[in-house]
């Protein structure tokens, strides 16, 4: 899963590079990448250690073909190279978290948010997650600046869902506004906007229709008003209004 997330995450960086950042109201998810580092700088600490006991305590290692037995000394030194092995990996994937904490941070700064949505959750887990590994990292180097480092990440984070957790339940519970999708923004708007225009039009090309076809009705009224012949006492006709109305326009 690791590795997935790696390229998921060169993707995403390219992304960044050739486009833009996200919008305002997303840009809260730029700290998204530090999860899955900061998930595997802790997980793979935890799993060095447990094989490191496990070693100790069942006297096991690796065979191939005939060896001389194996020391209690030599399985101590097994045990601690997995330890390190599991610490300079944790480094390289804090090392990893701490780039794009540092990149969000900066994205954040420069398109501030205007107001909460659900997407501010995005702070939380990835920043929990790193302080989890902090923590098991100042505790297996027993590092006076990863302990302030670590406490320091621990009081964020606590800070962090404190107040998300608030701005929550006010917008959520109180305002009932809990799930604002930001990028639906105006969604319903537009599309209630488009509709009524094209209901508008429609009804507009009906008019037209309408009027047109009274105008072809009237024209058709009038050519057979002007044509229309009045016969005399002596049996002739004649276009007595098609004449009248000539001599007006003349």
């Amino acid at each position: 899963m690791l590795a997935l997330s790696c390229i998921i995450m060169s993707i995403y960086f390219w992304r960044l590079l050739a486009s833009s950042l996200p919008a305002r109201d997303l840009i809260i998810s730029c700290f998204i990448p530090m999860g899955p580092t900061g998930e595997g700088a802790y997980s793979i600490q935890n799993l060095a250690v447990g094989l490191g006991t496990y070693i100790q305590k069942s006297n096991y290692l690796l065979s191939r073909g005939p060896h001389k037995q194996a020391t209690t000394d030599m399985i101590a030194a097994v045990a601690e190279s997995i330890n390190w092995l599991g610490v300079i990996i944790a480094l390289f994937l804090m090392a990893f978290s701490t780039f794009w904490l540092v990149q969000a941070t900066g994205s954040v700064i420069l398109r501030i948010p205007k107001r909460f949505n659900v997407g501010f959750w995005s702070f939380v887990f990835p920043f929990a997650v790193y302080t989890n590994a902090l923590c098991r990292l100042a505790q297996d180097l027993n590092n006076p600046g990863f302990r302030g480092w670590a406490a320091t990440c621990t009081i964020i984070t606590l800070l962090l869902w404190l107040s998300c957790a608030l701005m929550t339940l006010w917008k959520g519970v109180w305002k009932g506004q809990l799930f604002f999708a930001p990028g639906l923004e105006g969604w319903t708007e537009r599309r209630a906007s488009e509709e009524r225009s094209k209901e508008e039009y429609d009804g507009g090309e009906k008019q037209t229709t309408g009027r047109r076809a009274g105008t072809d009705e009237m024209s058709n009224q009038a050519a057979n008003a002007d044509t229309t012949r009045t016969s005399r006492p002596d049996g002739t006709y004649s276009l007595a209004r098609w004449r009248r109305r000539s001599s007006a326009i003349v």
